[in-house]
């Protein structure tokens, strides 16, 4: 493939020419065609963030004086993957000399034509908050949530320039943000390219066989075939939304149920409040949600006492914020600390989710209205090492809101029956299942 670009301020034509594989051709096709949003999604292996850093690097040279950023979540990520490869590919293509200035304090590369990359960690947003950007590329956008790559996008308006953003990563789960945003909704400035490990004919049989044989299940399906499927490391991996998710619940004789709420705090963070019902068999249905940011604890106060007016027998709510309680219970909605012990909490839910072998059936429904609750049940999980292998008995602090609310719910609810003590609860050490 031949990239002819010029950096006419110092009377140089460079043409690159350079082997590219079919599925990067594919992407570079898309992205030189001018689509707005391009992803790369495939297996480990297959020369995605090279492509994409290869052509940030052609934006860089094409169009003088443009602006771009090349992210990933961490800094330490960043560093050793996706800006190692753009820097090794300065060094292949012999164009150092065309580098005014690399200041590593400020990750920012400068070209002889005005060009600029920043590389830049994506944990704090506000890191690109006033730039006016030509060009963005996420390595690894899984790792970030949607609001930060829309505020990423929202950067993009460098006058005359491509205003692309390119996005490469392994598969997720169906639940994620990106596949529902790149395959669900199909649109014509949001393109994407698929590919396979063994696609990539320059990796060595000997690599290719190790990984046939190392991964199993959905890793293998995931990390070399490059489906979009849910992972084997879920938190709550018994949760089915074909078994668990339904379409409404009819409460109509109110008395053979009782409700209850149950809230996870936040501000910048999620505020969540789930509703859940409880049959006279201990089922329970959760029938609404709010799932917000940015409002106030008056204002919080008042959509929670205007939805659903039925009496409750409580509401739980995370104990790490009394002041938010007392504030609740100030303002006549009373408010009980939650049992807050994670793994305990954890396996409870799991129970509830697990299907009951005499009765075929699980101990809890949720209503299909409260999408942010069945979004995060597919997201939640547990730490792992690099092998894939789960390092720590504690899940990532990431989509958990929602999920936490519940396991507040369960857990203080069991915790209030007779048949429940701390005693009882194992750790889950050899208890979550495995595809």
């Amino acid at each position: 493939m031949l990239i002819p670009a010029t950096l006419k301020k110092h009377n140089y034509n460079l043409i690159f020419e350079i082997a590219l594989l079919q599925s990067q051709k594919e992407f570079a096709n898309k992205v030189n065609k001018g689509k707005k949003y391009t992803l790369f999604s495939g297996g480990i292996g297959n020369g995605k963030t090279y492509i994409c850093d290869f052509l940030c690097l052609k934006m860089c040279i094409q169009y003088p004086g443009i602006r771009g950023v090349i992210a990933r979540r961490t800094v330490t990520s960043l560093k050793r993957t996706t800006q190692k490869v753009f820097l090794d590919m300065l060094t292949k293509f012999g164009l150092w000399d065309f580098v005014e200035k690399f200041n590593k304090s400020d990750n920012l590369l400068t070209f002889k034509n005005g060009s600029e990359i920043y590389f830049i960690d994506l944990e704090d947003i506000t890191k690109v908050m006033g730039m006016e950007l030509g060009f963005a590329y996420v390595d690894e956008a899984r790792e970030i949530k949607e609001s930060v790559f829309l505020a990423l996008i929202g950067r993009l308006r460098q006058k005359d320039m491509p205003l692309q953003c390119l996005l490469s990563t392994n598969p997720d789960t169906p639940a994620h943000w990106l596949y529902k945003l790149f395959y669900e909704n199909p649109d014509d400035e949001f393109q994407v390219v698929d590919a396979k490990t063994n696609e990539n004919t320059y990796l060595p049989e000997s690599y290719l066989s190790t990984l046939d044989k190392v991964y199993h299940g959905i890793y293998k399906e995931r990390f070399l075939s490059g489906k979009w499927v849910a992972f084997e490391g879920l938190v709550y991996n018994e949760f089915n939304p074909s078994v668990h998710v339904v379409d409404g619940f009819d409460f109509g004789d109110r008395q053979a149920y009782d409700f209850y709420r149950a809230i996870d705090w936040g501000y910048t963070n999620p505020f969540v409040c789930l509703w859940i019902a409880v049959d006279r068999d201990n089922n329970f249905y959760v029938f609404d949600e709010i799932y917000i940011k940015n409002y106030l604890l008056p204002d919080l106060v008042r959509l929670v006492k205007e939805r659903h007016v039925i009496p409750y027998i409580t509401t739980y709510a995370d104990p790490s914020e009394p002041q938010n309680i007392n504030y609740f219970a100030s303002q006549g909605l009373p408010v009980e600390p939650a049992y807050n012990r994670v793994m305990p909490g954890i396996q409870l839910v799991k129970e509830h989710f697990a299907i009951n072998t005499e009765t075929d059936e699980p101990k809890i429904y949720i209503g299909r209205n409260c999408k942010n609750l069945i979004r995060e049940l597919q997201l939640y999980r547990w730490h792992e090492s690099k092998e894939g292998k789960h390092e720590k008995e504690e899940p990532v602090k990431l989509d958990d809101h929602a999920c936490d609310a519940l396991r507040y719910f369960i857990a203080s609810f069991k915790r209030g029956k007779t048949d429940f003590h701390d005693t009882d609860i194992i750790q889950l050490q050899g208890l979550r299942s495995y595809e």
